[in-house]
């Protein structure tokens, strides 16, 4: 079967003709954010290409669940695997809260000004949560904050802060629309709420069909440019 595969790819090249379907697994924030423009644009100029996004912001096998493609966010480096690993972009998260929450805080340059303030945290905290944050000169910070309110879902995160229920960490080009608009503003500006790099994994790219070979290339090329805002890769 997989001769077979690399035969009719080769066939397909031969005759140009993009085709088939792919199955791509990210977190629901990538398919909000980061993906939500651009899929439909692969789309338009691939025709004869079909895409199967499954948004799940648990971790998956690909290769039991036939997954041909996950985008991925991890601070560490991925264990070694089968699996081809290519380097998209590192995200900076930014610490957002609305103007109006803003001129509350007491030191709003100071992460010690943050402590026990209410947090809006993605995902399930534990008992204790804590910002854990890093300067521009590689300084770190442990704040403590009491969690106000837990979601899995970054829309209604930027809801909540946007009407000053407390401070939220979340990537920067997420928040990227709000605080254009003023309706969110980030604080400590010098600091960061973690780096954390985004890498696109496949099980295999031997015997790839043209289809996955050009979102590939395509994810690759607009991908970074939406998460960092200025186009910048990882090499």
């Amino acid at each position: 079967m997989a001769r077979f595969e690399i035969a009719e790819t080769a066939a397909r090249r031969k005759t140009n003709r993009i085709e088939g379907t792919v199955t791509l697994s990210c977190s629901v924030g990538m398919a909000q954010f980061g993906l939500d423009q651009i899929i439909p644009r692969f789309l338009q100029d691939n025709p004869r290409v079909t895409v199967v996004q499954r948004t799940s912001n648990r971790m998956e096998d690909l290769i039991k669940s036939g997954i041909d493609m996950a985008i991925r966010g991890h601070m560490d480096i991925l264990p070694d695997s089968s699996l081809i690993q290519v380097r998209l972009a590192q995200v900076e998260w930014h610490i957002f809260c609305s103007p109006e929450y803003l001129s509350n805080l007491h030191s709003p340059d100071d992460p010690a000004g943050l402590a026990n303030h209410p947090a809006l945290v993605l995902g399930r905290p534990g008992t204790a949560h804590q910002w854990l944050l890093t300067d521009d000169d590689g300084q770190s910070a442990s704040v403590p904050c009491k969690v106000r309110f837990a979601s899995d879902d970054m829309s209604t995160l930027k809801n909540a802060a946007a009407l000053s229920l407390g401070l939220v960490a979340l990537p920067a080009y997420v928040c990227r629309p709000e605080v254009d608009a003023g309706s969110l503003v980030r604080v400590l500006p010098s600091w960061t709420a973690g780096t954390p790099q985004i890498s696109l994994l496949m099980p295999s790219r031997e015997g790839l069909l043209p289809a996955f070979e050009v979102l590939l290339e395509f994810l690759k090329r607009e991908l970074p440019t939406v998460l960092t805002g200025d186009g910048g890769k990882v090499p």
